[in-house]
This record gives structure tokens, C-alpha cells and sequence, in this order.
């Protein structure tokens, strides 16, 4: 989709990784590692390349959407859901041309 990222992320640490009840960014900083510190990165990394080619500053909402995936049955679904969610595009409301 032009207007947002999915993506699944898969964590390989002998680490305990796991949903937080607080804000994804501790008060030390974010967790090398962690799924805080991955998507930091990668909006990082989008952002400056963005900026460096186009005059565009604001590209990013404040935080993310996560969801642990628990067993073989909830990996399927969601690829299922992010192969075909592109073909959502022409009925998006952000769509300038729906």
C-alpha cells in the first residue's frame, strides 16, 4: 500500500522478547535488539533516504501496531492478509484517485 508498511519481523535471541504493558521505549532508550529498536531503525533509514531525493519531512506516525505471532495457523493468515491487502488500494478513503 502506498500509505503504510506491513511487515513481520522475526526475532532469533536466547533474550526474552515479549509485549511490554508500558511505551515501547524505555526510559534509558530503546533495547538493542528489540522490535522498538528495529522499527526505529528502519523508519530511520526510510526517512533519511526520503529526504535526501524529496523535500518530505513528516512520513511517520508517532508508533506502531505489533502483534505476536503465536503458531503456523496466525503466520498464514497474516501473509495471506499482507499479500492481498494492495488490492484494498483502489477502495482506501486516503486513495486520491477512489
Amino acid at each position: 500500500m502506498p500509505n503504510h508498511v506491513h511487515g513481520i519481523v522475526i526475532i532469533n535471541d536466547s533474550l526474552t522478547v515479549g509485549a511490554r504493558h508500558a511505551s515501547p521505549l524505555p526510559p534509558r532508550g530503546t533495547i538493542p535488539g528489540s522490535l522498538g529498536a528495529i522499527v526505529g531503525s528502519f523508519k530511520s533509514a526510510v526517512t533519511r533516504r526520503i529526504r535526501r531525493d524529496h523535500e518530505i519531512y513528516a512520513i511517520w506516525q508517532r508508533n506502531y501496531h505489533d502483534r505476536i505471532i503465536r503458531n503456523e495457523r496466525e503466520m498464514d493468515a497474516i501473509w495471506r492478509y499482507i499479500e492481498s491487502n494492495p488490492l484494498n488500494w483502489d477502495d482506501d478513503n486516503e486513495n486520491p484517485g477512489s
